[in-house]
């Protein structure tokens, strides 16, 4: 339909959201399992039902879940959770909260979802944990509610279904829980709610269609729409229609935007915060570049710099970025200035028009001259060029592969402090290498990277978790460097995480996605 075409959400969006569950329940008294463990305050998720007790008489505690009491099962798993009055122990925790959530206590139900989703005491697995988040929400848990309303927002656990979406997270909102009032919010903001029926109620379709009071979890019936795939990129959306000032105005923004951590960076001014992220091959700062030079935003217009800067930003990962390439590319004017400066000294759009003929983006050539082409820049000290090139070897794009030239050509450029270079020789020794000192300073690398800006170290270092290389094997980190990475628009990333599920994936058809 073309009305819903015109109003696709994007699931950089939804990630976001999913990820926004595991923030906003630290606000909530009956949460507290959303916490990093090592991150627990000392209150626990729910009032304790043993309040009056002293936690030196902690084993009185035990004693009544030792003979069964599901309230003091869960009061015990909370505690070992968040080490009050006992060692911390998610082990332990998932033991206790999990027994009392077989005996239908709803906060314990929820916090077993919770359990399952962040692999805390227990494997990872996001569809059991969307049979207890079902049961607390049937329960009538606004959290639970939330939490099932966004896992159908994020295609990845069911099916994306935005009418059921609406209904639980208004229905949550309706509760009370004020981030599902909030994610209310962002998507009335984003359009998604356009595309649902919003006098269809949570209230109306709890009531008539048995949404929350049974087992069966019939919901109204889905809008028919195009279903969104992981490589659409919201984040980077954000930029062409926001202003360029208030980026540079609002350093926290900035820094959000650009997907680096405040703590990684001495950097004060907008423009030295950029230019680190750039250095790092952060998509996103390169597409900044892009919009100033595209804009004349602080510095004087030139497209041909934009065009440099968008085909950057997409080689980094943007699909954005891609889309503002070819809207220049489609301008004759800018074609034939591109051909005329391309004759000139000035390497930059030397290297443009040869790249973009190798990638058969714009084709003025044939490949072995662009390719030539970028061997001389590079010989004259043009180091995109470089870095173009091992790319290429790398990758066998345009020439026989080589990995070894490539190698060559990072190792040179690393030589000369190119972080990108530093970045891509790190990823090819963790695919690659078998010594634990080469994997181990690779591996460090990487986490460095990906809080300066690195898409592609986020996604590798996932790639570790889920793998075991470095670190033990561990899919819940691994989904959440891979959402990391996938909620800015990184395809390669938004493919390991899809897999990640996929090969979990039950047979119930419950849990069937349909991609189109």
């Amino acid at each position: 339909m073309a009305e819903q075409n015109s109003l696709k959400i994007t699931a950089a969006l939804i990630l976001i959201i999913l990820a926004s569950i595991s923030i906003h329940a630290q606000d909530s008294l009956r949460s507290q399992a959303f916490r990093e463990p090592e991150r627990f305050n000392r209150s626990p998720v729910t009032k304790p039902q043993y309040s009056n007790y002293p936690l030196i008489a902690g084993y009185i505690l035990q004693k009544d879940a030792n003979s069964g009491d599901p309230f003091a099962m869960h009061e015990l798993g909370i505690r070992y959770l968040i080490g009050a009055g006992f060692p911390s122990d998610t082990a332990k925790a998932f033991y206790w909260i999990s027994r009392a959530a077989e005996r239908n206590i709803t906060s314990a139900m929820f916090n077993t979802g919770i359990m399952y989703s962040n692999g805390y005491g227990t494997g990872w697995n996001p569809f059991t944990a969307f049979e207890y988040f079902l049961g607390a929400a049937q329960a009538g848990m606004p959290e639970a509610m939330f939490a099932l309303g966004i896992m159908y927002l994020d295609n990845l656990t069911v099916s994306r279904n935005l009418q059921k979406a609406y209904d639980l997270i208004s229905q949550s909102a309706k509760s009370g829980f004020l981030p599902a009032s909030e994610t209310l919010k962002e998507l009335k903001q984003r359009g998604i709610l356009n595309l649902v029926d919003t006098t269809y109620t949570a209230q109306n379709s709890a009531s008539n269609a048995g949404i929350l009071n049974t087992g069966t979890m019939v919901m109204s019936p889905p809008v028919e729409l195009d279903f969104l795939d992981l490589d659409s990129d919201e984040k980077e959306e954000k930029f062409s229609d926001s202003s360029l000032d208030s980026l540079f105005i609002d350093k926290l923004r900035l820094i959000d935007e650009l997907g680096i951590y405040d703590s990684a960076i001495s950097a004060s001014s907008p423009a030295e915060i950029i230019a680190l992220a750039e250095s790092n091959g952060s998509p996103e700062a390169l597409l900044i570049q892009a919009l100033i030079y595209q804009s004349g935003y602080q510095k004087p217009k030139d497209n041909i710099k934009a065009a440099y800067y968008f085909f950057r930003s997409y080689r980094a990962g943007s699909g954005k970025a891609l889309a503002g390439l070819m809207k220049l590319l489609a301008s004759e004017e800018f074609r034939k200035e591109l051909i005329k400066r391309s004759k000139t000294n000035e390497p930059l759009p030397k290297f443009l028009l040869a790249s973009l003929t190798v990638y058969n983006l714009f084709v003025v050539s044939d490949n072995e001259a662009s390719v030539n082409v970028l061997e001389n820049l590079y010989a004259s000290g043009y180091e995109p060029a470089g870095l173009e090139l091992a790319s290429i070897y790398y990758a066998g794009a345009a020439v026989e592969k080589n990995i070894d030239k490539a190698v060559e050509l990072w190792r040179s450029l690393m030589n000369k402090g190119n972080k990108e270079a530093q970045i891509n020789l790190s990823i090819h020794a963790v695919r690659f290498s078998i010594n634990y000192l080469v994997i181990k300073e690779a591996v460090t690398g990487l986490l460095d990277a990906s809080m300066l800006g690195s898409i592609s170290a986020l996604t590798v270092i996932g790639y570790c978790h889920e793998q075991g290389i470095y670190f033990d094997i561990n899919k819940a980190k691994a989904e959440r460097y891979y959402k990391k990475a996938a909620v800015r628009g990184y395809l390669q990333a938004s493919d390991a995480l899809k897999n990640l599920y996929d090969d979990l994936r039950p047979s119930d058809p419950r849990f069937e996605i349909f991609d189109n």
